[in-house]
């Protein structure tokens, strides 16, 4: 029977400066969200979506290779903000489905198996802890939102000429702020469902009736007793209620993305800021090295 070594051996490599140490907490994170091939098909899918909306605007700027196939030649201002809004939900749909089957296993089983004892024993506060677990999901889902999206707003603007950049330049901060505001919202709220149910289907669901179940509380509220405020509980509403502002299509026809009497637009601010910040202090108050029952 072979006799192991297991005395301590104090650690030789290399050193972190102490505010990027959450970056080994996330280093580790990360080797768990491909876990399963459901998460790898998610995410491959949301990387390929965006070359196929590369091509369209290749070819829209490209009227022979069109005219070559046979097909007819798309209107030249097809390529416009509501392009790249609808780019943006196909994304993000994608990106919550990513989100609701790799977030509950970063937090649900550390808290489990009791393994937050042995992680905050080590010099890392409950904070980084969280932020370690939060830059996992915010770098991926920003792989599949604003970052694609800036890409193909550069493409467009070096195709159709940097005029139309110019012209068009408030895209860049609407692709880049509405990303911001959603991976917030759903990174916030997976983590701290996942730090209190624990159980990962359990969060699962929970996250799924948020923002789905939500939305429709939200419509019979408001419909039973005609109100336009029972939407405050539709994140969805709410979230796209800011999106359409921020891509200025609340003036035109693409508006009809939006209920008839749509929320104040200061008003689902705040209500984001409210879900942001309570998500974050409950995922803190449950990430504990130990619970003391009174």
């Amino acid at each position: 029977m072979p006799v192991h070594d297991r005395r301590y051996r104090g650690w030789d490599g290399p050193r972190r400066a102490l505010r990027w140490r959450f970056l080994i907490l996330a280093r580790h994170a990360l080797r768990t969200v491909f876990a399963t091939r459901f998460a790898t098909l998610l995410f491959g899918l949301a990387c390929l979506i965006p070359f196929g909306y590369g091509l369209f605007i290749y070819t829209v700027h490209n009227v022979d290779l069109l005219l070559s196939i046979g097909a007819q030649a798309p209107p030249a201002d097809i390529v416009a903000p509501p392009m790249f809004y609808i780019f943006l939900i196909t994304q993000t749909s994608l990106g919550f489905l990513l989100t609701a089957f790799v977030a509950p296993t970063l937090i649900a089983p550390d808290l489990a198996h009791n393994a937050l004892a042995l992680v905050l024993s080590r010099p890392f506060s409950r904070g980084e802890y969280v932020l370690g677990k939060f830059i996992v999901l915010a770098g991926l889902l920003s792989l599949v939102t604003w970052v694609p999206g800036l890409l193909l707003l550069l493409l467009q603007g070096s195709l159709a000429g940097w005029s139309w950049l110019g012209e068009n330049a408030g895209l860049a901060w609407a692709i880049f702020a509405s990303s911001w505001i959603w991976i917030f919202v759903v990174v916030s709220l997976s983590l701290a469902l996942s730090a209190l149910l624990r159980w990962r289907p359990l969060a699962t669901g929970a996250l799924f009736a948020v923002f789905i179940v939500g939305k429709g509380f939200g419509e019979a509220v408001s419909n039973i007793a005609a109100t336009r405020w029972g939407r405050i509980v539709s994140l969805k509403d709410v979230e796209g209620t800011i999106w359409i502002d921020l891509f200025g299509l609340r003036d035109s026809n693409f508006a009809g993305f939006l209920p008839d009497d749509p929320l104040p637009v200061a008003t689902c601010w705040i209500a984001l800021a409210v879900v942001v910040s309570g998500a974050i202090a409950l995922l803190l108050r449950r990430v504990r090295a130990v619970e003391v029952s009174s």
